[in-house]
């Protein structure tokens, strides 16, 4: 089985695992000892004759098949003895950094990833079995670092970009995430994992709209996916919730349910409880996106539908605020104790456009609040 197949498996069985079970201290490890053992064992280890490259290559070989049976032990065995036929062999450290975090015995594991590093710097699997090592391991800022390090070395990684992506998704990044996974798709655009994820992503936002979108384009290159049966259920449900507007509804119902099966924020009585279980919060990208859906329902409508005072107003309030790029900024002043990371991020990185809206709207009155 190829490596990073027998890898994917490993992480997704050991995912059930609370992560910070098995955490170990990696900061103490003395990298640079390590790197300068390396160093040294290449200028003194003289040219491996082939048949003891051949006898170490057939070792890996039986070591695989005891770790794919389960035998870890005997895998760890094997693979030492490979590295005794050939001591520069990345891969002998590759596989027994598979083995050993297996076992769950991640400071090996990690040990294992850095001699693979050192001897073959282009080794792709050891670097994202080493960012998973530190992400297990409580670290997934380390673990980011070891991708984008690794996207450096390889642009086109897919595996690198697929793992960040899951890395941001556990950390409920999830504007981060999408824009990963989306990067991933369009790098292998016949792959189901980055539809899949963008799925999950967008379920736990509670983005139905976007969710449904990427449940078709899941769909359509999904195949035999072991995920289908599940995301296939999960279109039910969204059909089963799906909920049409009439010409008839005023425009604020318009709002709650302008995405197809949205569970809005708004219908929630008790903000204070997000992130709700599901991981959902209220967000700027989702606020104008529905703003944005809102405005054109409304130029669409305009002629054969009366709207209220209210709806008006509201409408009014959107369009100034989008005319004077002040949208965000009103919205996360309303807003702003119910938002996330990225949101944060947004408002600290754009603090002359918060300045600036809050001194635009001294000179008007807005009756109408996003909460």
């Amino acid at each position: 089985m190829k490596p990073f197949l027998r890898f994917a498996l490993v992480a997704f069985a050991l995912s059930l695992v609370p992560q910070l079970l098995f955490a170990v201290d990696l900061d103490g490890i003395d990298k640079e000892t390590i790197y300068q053992e390396i160093d040294a064992l290449v200028d003194s280890t003289p040219t491996i004759e082939e048949k003891q490259f051949k006898t170490s290559e057939k070792l890996i070989g039986k070591g695989i098949k005891q770790h794919d049976k389960g035998n870890y032990d005997k895998a760890i065995t094997l693979y030492s003895k490979a590295l005794k036929k050939n001591p520069l062999s990345a891969l002998s450290h590759y596989e027994l950094s598979m083995s050993y975090y297996a076992k769950r015995e991640l400071r090996e594991a990690y040990i294992a990833t850095l001699k693979a590093i050192a001897l073959d710097p282009g080794m792709e699997h050891a670097y994202i079995m080493q960012a998973n090592i530190l992400d297990d391991n409580g670290n997934p800022e380390a673990a980011l670092t070891v991708y984008d390090r690794l996207l450096d070395i390889n642009p086109n990684s897919f595996m690198a970009l697929l793992n960040k992506g899951i890395t941001f998704l556990k950390q409920e990044k999830f504007t981060a995430a999408e824009s990963t996974f989306l990067q991933a798709n369009e790098m292998h655009p016949s792959h189901p994992s980055p539809l899949y994820f963008l799925v999950v992503v967008n379920n736990m936002r509670g983005f139905s709209y976007d969710e449904e979108k990427f449940i078709g384009m899941y769909l359509e290159v999904a195949g035999t996916d072991h995920r289908r049966k599940i995301i296939e259920s999960r279109r039910e449900e969204l059909s089963a919730n799906a909920i049409s507007i009439t010409s008839g509804q005023e425009l604020s119902t318009a709002l709650l349910v302008a995405k197809v099966g949205r569970r809005s924020w708004r219908k929630e009585k008790h903000r204070t409880a997000y992130p709700n279980e599901r991981g959902y919060r209220p967000s700027l990208k989702e606020e104008r996106d529905v703003a944005d859906l809102v405005l054109a329902m409304y130029d669409e409508q305009n002629e054969e539908q009366s709207f209220s005072a209210s709806d008006i107003e509201k409408i009014s309030t959107i369009k100034k605020l989008m005319e004077n790029g002040f949208f965000e900024a009103k919205v996360y002043l309303d807003l702003q104790e119910y938002l996330g990371e990225d949101d944060h991020n947004w408002a600290q990185e754009n603090k002359k456009i918060l300045s600036d809206f809050e001194s635009w709207a001294e000179e008007k009155t807005f009756t109408w609040r996003f909460d």
